[in-house]
């Protein structure tokens, strides 16, 4: 899994196996990222990629 940077929430994308993952406190200990979704495909993503509704 990528590195988390900061402690504000944030999602993290490891671009070999397209697992997308959401840490809803950076690199706070207390709550794990979790794995939203496995992107097939796409090796690229950036920001504007996400929506957030």
């Amino acid at each position: 899994m990528p590195a988390v940077v900061g402690s504000a929430a944030q999602f993290l994308y490891n671009a070999t196996s397209g697992d997308l993952y959401f840490d809803r406190d950076g690199a706070d200990a207390a709550y794990a990222a979790i794995q939203i979704a496995k992107l097939t495909g796409q090796k690229t993503l950036v920001a504007s990629d996400l929506m957030v509704v």
